[in-house]
């Protein structure tokens, strides 16, 4: 199938990211947030791109087609589940290429954005690794790059709070 076809789907990501940091930088993305902003973006992109791949060669199989020598699949509790893995981390994958845009842009809650999204990625990767040796190590190394890019994000405090944001100063006015 073409779609899923390792060299549209690597040569998709590359492009994918490469697009992703060209819109960082014009959005006056630079330095430290720009620097902590591309890991998570990479992995993010990269893990929605190939899990998009993923959802539609499983897709295919169960509708009776044939992929790299792969029989069909029965639809089962088995095809259930590769889906299924396949849409939440497609999920986090957006999740994270949004956290990169509000890393980049230096808000306030980004970080925590970025982190959660690469712990669900490695709370979802990491008990693959032994029946997978493939995508189980390459979903926890890609959640790894993107706790990485969270690691180097700076700090951005939380804007203060105001008078008129706690209620404080419309109670006062009422005694």
């Amino acid at each position: 199938m073409f779609l899923t076809n390792d060299k549209v789907v690597l040569s998709s990501i590359i492009l994918t990211t490469v697009a992703a940091g060209v819109l960082l930088w014009r959005r006056r993305a630079g330095g430290r947030a720009f620097g902590a902003a591309m890991p998570v973006a990479f992995t993010g992109v990269t893990l929605t791109l190939m899990m998009a791949a993923h959802c539609v060669e499983i897709g295919y199989r169960v509708a009776g087609g044939v992929v790299d020598g792969m029989p069909p699949l029965r639809y089962d509790f088995r095809a259930y589940s590769l889906q299924l893995l396949g849409v939440l981390m497609m999920w986090l994958g957006v999740r994270a290429v949004i956290a990169a845009g509000g890393i980049a842009r230096g808000e306030a809650g980004a970080r925590g954005a970025a982190f959660r999204p690469m712990l669900g990625v490695l709370a979802l990767s990491a008990p693959i690794i032994p029946i997978h040796p493939f995508f189980g190590p390459l979903g926890t190394g890609l959640a790894l790059i993107g706790l990485a890019g969270v690691a180097l994000a700076p700090r951005v405090p939380p804007p203060a709070r105001t008078p008129a944001a706690t209620g404080q100063e419309t109670a006062g006015a009422l005694a």
